[in-house]
């Protein structure tokens, strides 16, 4: 705490208004005080010294004699600053602090707060405590700087209330998911209703909530309702209010809210306040429900016993909630839609099954009527029917819900001067709602005798001359004895089609004598149509059954006695047979036949010559279908009786296969439908006859080669058995005459040295002697190859020798392999390379086969390889599981032309673009390869391109 500066009123300054005279001193302030001095200066030091608050002492008009720093910091001027104002300087006008002095008694402590307002603009809320006349003409000012309190404090609210309107935001949510939730959980719109109106009602505590649904005709009635104990409830009360429709309804049909605290104290048309009060509303709180942009009601809130203010936060939830509302009533009214139109459907359904059940009027009427009236629902239901020759109405049918209404049964009704009636003769339908209240003068004298709400539906009769528009039967007439009664669209609707019914139904029991002959006639032609249409069904999967034997068979037998067989059976016929023509021996023989007749005797294989048939063929030739009687002398066969007999030939493409007979009793003939069949029968057999040639004719040349084949075969296996010792006593006679005739022992003796004549030969013929006997080496040595090849052919292809699997380590085995085409690639200088991994599994098959393979791929490949080309090999695994092996021998400077890679592996099969003298060779090589391969389980492909031709051989781990 700064100390108190005192201040000299005598003091001068440059500027008096700028800069103020000093305070005076403390001592002088007190020198005029009555009383202890020291005693009252000392206490006054000590509270300056000791307080946090800002503390001044005061003339007596309010100017500053004495301050602490703390005041200083309030006003933000400077000791000396200070002693040129007052404190009213400070004040705002309506400070209680300007008069508090005036009014106090001294000593007296006067407490409140204010506003200082500094010279800075700057604004500070303090608390005061005022002592007037705290010493003689002197007042004690004691400020509290309650600014920062004060913003803390309103920040606090703030967050408060933000906090409190999350939570109910939250709570909103919460309450909206629950009410979407129990729409969603529910079609029916009254358990909607009413769970949303509790719902509601319990979230905002209000006395009552109700749905008031608006009608068509401006009234509206409340649907569904929650109120608390003591309200009265306005539940289905139908409010039919001027001042409640027309522009009125604009504002909620635009999505406005509207909402009253107090209807005693607002600004409303009297007509409203009277409304509201009559249902006890104090406040009201309406949210529009606006279905598919349609007002459709409203969401009420009322309080029935006080004001209330309306937060909103009332008004926004109702208003979201009435958006979900507006969901659930579409969706229920679809459902309630489709579930009425299904009721009323069967509704309809039953009226026509009792319409349908009777054709006599009077029955009819009975039944219809009460039929009615009971589904409906209905006081009353008449059937009523127009005598125009005698100008009267006469009720023929009456159903009464009650027995204590008045019978109309035999009523008669004046037609003149009936404006009823004039509508009905218009085919008009007449709604009247309140009988008693719109009748004229014809029906005043009836309307207090059969009061109520009436719906009068024309019933149309026959058409009148000239096409002209229907007359008018009569009128049914329904009845609800509840007025004034608004009949509904689907009620019209559903009464309309009720007496469309039942003028169909009168026509049709006025016309029922005239009619019975009709339909008597008609039930025969759709029955015969139905039976034709069954024939039509049967005949099509008869003849789909042979179409699928055709396809399915080449057997001719299978095939046609299939088709007798069926023929037979589902024609209901005495008998079936199928002749084939040879033209060769113009004869024509039953093959196949089926007799379910005991009179006719088989004629299964008989033969007929063409000449006695002749008069057919002319017919058959083109292609004419016929029947006829047989006599009882047949060239077919002798019977005891006269049988119709219906032929259809089997045309190829240039001539008779054959023909089908049908043989039925002379009583039925044949109809259209069954010629037709059989002629679509015919055309399968003629295809299938077509295709059992075919398939005979390649079935011989399939047999004839194989025959070839096997003769090859057999020739090829004893031909190279038979070669093959000539071939090992010409190789070995071929060793000794060179072990004889070019031996040192004979070639290098001089003639005078040898005793025995011509045992001297000189070195020219030695020579020539070697290269002619190198020569029938090499041939004998091809020759044996070629009778081995074939012999290990003939082996395989008898698939007579067991497979040895071996395990075999590819990256140690292969190089030894290729250790014999070493010498053969350096003098073609060929370059081989080899890639097998050191990692590569271990193969299991067997050796010889694998080496066989591999030797005559390296061979091949050397021996069609240019000199200075590349011949690799490659031995990879293609998958685990199972384990398959690759191995890949590819050669450059060669390709194999597309269309010859299929044909290298037949067996002698050369390629004819190949120099057979430049590349020797059997064509036995990969025809051997790929046996081998494919006897143990693999496959070799072959692929060609960009001067390379690659091998490559998949085999499994046996």
């Amino acid at each position: 705490m700064a100390p108190i500066h005192p201040a000299d009123d005598d003091s001068q300054s440059d500027s008096p208004a700028a800069v103020p005279q000093p305070v005076p001193p403390l001592l002088s302030v007190f020198a005029n005080m009555d009383g202890d001095v020291e005693f009252a200066r000392s206490q006054f030091e000590l509270l300056l010294m000791a307080s946090m608050d800002a503390i001044a002492l005061c003339g007596g008009s309010g100017q500053f004699l004495a301050v602490n720093q703390a005041t200083c910091q309030l006003f933000n001027l400077p000791l000396s600053a200070l002693q040129q104002h007052e404190v009213n300087h400070f004040l705002p006008e309506d400070s209680a602090l300007r008069t508090c002095w005036n009014l106090t008694p001294p000593a007296q402590r006067f407490t409140g707060e204010t506003q200082i307002r500094r010279l800075d603009g700057g604004v500070r809320d303090v608390e005061f405590v005022a002592i007037a006349h705290w010493v003689s003409h002197c007042h004690v000012l004691i400020l509290r700087d309650l600014t920062e309190q004060r913003k803390a404090e309103t920040d606090y609210l703030i967050v408060q209330e933000a906090v409190e309107w999350e939570q109910q935001a939250r709570e909103r949510e919460q309450f909206i998911a629950n009410i979407a939730q129990t729409i969603r959980q529910s079609l029916n719109l009254a358990d909607i209703l009413n769970a949303t109106v509790r719902m509601v009602q319990q979230f905002l505590a209000v006395e009552r909530v109700l749905i008031f649904q608006f009608q068509p005709d401006g009234s509206g009635q409340v649907v569904a309702e929650a109120v608390s104990a003591g309200i009265p409830s306005i539940r289905d009360r139908t409010i039919c209010d001027p001042c409640f429709q027309g522009p009125r309804l604009q504002p909620y049909e635009q999505g406005q809210i509207h909402r009253v605290n107090d209807v005693l104290n607002a600004d409303l048309e009297a007509c409203y306040i009277e409304l509201l009060t009559s249902l006890d509303v104090r406040a009201i709180l309406a949210i529009p429900i606006l279905v598919r942009q349609e007002l459709w009601g409203l969401l009420v809130a009322h309080e029935c016993t006080r004001p209330r203010h309306w937060e909103e936060v009332n008004w926004l939830l109702l208003q979201q909630l009435s958006t979900q509302i507006a969901i659930g009533i579409h969706q229920a009214s679809l459902y309630q839609h489709i579930e009425q139109q299904a009721q009323r459907e069967q509704l309809l359904n039953r009226i026509n099954q009792v319409l349908r059940s009777r054709l006599d009027l009077d029955a009819l009427f009975a039944v219809a009527v009460e039929e009615i009236g009971r589904q409906l629902k209905l006081s009353r239901v008449e059937i009523v029917r127009y005598m125009p020759r005698e100008a009267i109405w006469m009720n023929v049918a009456s159903y009464r819900r009650s027995s204590d209404l008045p019978n109309a049964f035999g009523l008669v009704i004046p037609d003149e001067n009936n404006s009823i009636a004039v509508r009905l003769r218009q085919l008009e339908v007449v709604q009247v709602h309140h009988y008693s209240a719109e009748a004229d003068e014809v029906n005043r004298s009836l309307a207090d005798t059969y009061d109520g709400a009436w719906l009068h539906v024309p019933l149309p009769g026959r058409h009148g001359p000239s096409g002209r528009s229907p007359e008018v039967w009569g009128s049914l007439s329904l009845c609800a004895v509840s007025y004034p009664h608004q009949w509904k669209s689907w009620e019209v609707e559903l009464a309309c089609r009720i007496a469309d019914q039942l003028a169909i139904a009168i026509q049709q029991s006025e016309q029922f004598a005239s009619s019975t002959q009709l339909n008597t006639a008609l039930e025969y032609q759709v029955q015969v149509r139905t039976e034709q249409l069954q024939q039509a069904l049967e005949f099509e999967a008869l003849l789909k059954r042979i179409a699928e034997n055709v396809r399915d068979s080449l057997n001719e037998a299978d095939i046609l006695q299939a088709v007798v067989s069926e023929l037979s059976q589902r024609l209901e016929i005495a008998g079936c047979e199928v002749s084939l023509y040879d033209h060769h021996q113009q004869v024509s023989t039953i093959r196949y036949e089926r007799l379910l007749d005991p009179e006719l005797q088989s004629a299964q294989d008989r033969v007929i010559p063409f000449q006695a048939i002749a008069h057919r063929m002319r017919q058959y030739e083109q292609n004419i279908t016929f029947q006829f009687c047989s006599l009882y002398s047949e060239p077919v066969r002798t019977i005891s009786r006269m049988f119709s007999v219906l032929a259809c030939p089997i045309m190829g493409d240039q001539q008779v296969l054959g023909d089908i007979w049908l043989m039925r009793r002379c009583e039925a003939a044949f109809s259209p439908a069954e010629i037709r069949l059989v002629e679509q029968v015919a055309n399968q057999c003629a295809i299938a006859l077509r295709q059992a040639h075919l398939y005979q004719a390649a079935q011989a040349q399939v047999q004839e080669l194989e025959r070839l084949n096997r003769l090859k075969d057999d020739f090829l296996s004893t031909v190279s058995h038979e070669l093959r010792t000539p071939m090992a006593s010409i190789k070995m006679a071929t060793q000794m005459l060179e072990h004889v005739l070019v031996s040192p022992r004979y070639s290098n003796q001089a003639p005078e040295q040898t005793t025995q004549p011509g045992r001297w030969l000189d070195a020219e013929t030695v020579q020539r002697i070697s290269q002619y006997l190198q020569v029938l080496h090499e041939e004998c040595q091809r020759e044996t190859q070629l009778i081995n090849n074939l012999l290990d052919l003939s082996r395989l292809d008898a698939d007579v020798e067991p497979l040895m699997p071996t395990e075999i380590n590819l990256a140690l085995w292969i190089p030894h392999v290729l250790e014999v085409f070493r010498e053969l690639i350096q003098t073609r200088s060929h370059t081989l390379r080899v890639d097998i991994p050191t990692t590569l599994p271990a193969i299991y098959t067997d050796l010889a086969y694998l080496e066989r393979i591999l030797s005559e791929l390296i061979n091949n490949a050397c021996k069609y390889s240019p000199p200075g080309e590349t011949i690799s090999l490659t031995a990879a695994t293609l998958s685990q599981t199972p384990l398959t092996f690759c191995l890949t021998v590819v050669n450059s400077g060669v390709e194999i032309p597309p269309s010859e890679r299929d044909r290298i592996f037949e067996k002698f099969y050369r390629i004819p673009s190949n120099d057979p003298w430049k590349y020797e060779g059997t064509g036995l090589g990969l025809a051997l390869v790929k046996k081998l391969v494919a006897n143990l389980g693999g496959n070799i492909q072959v692929e060609s391109g960009n001067n390379l031709t690659q091998f490559m051989v998949r085999l499994p781990n046996l």
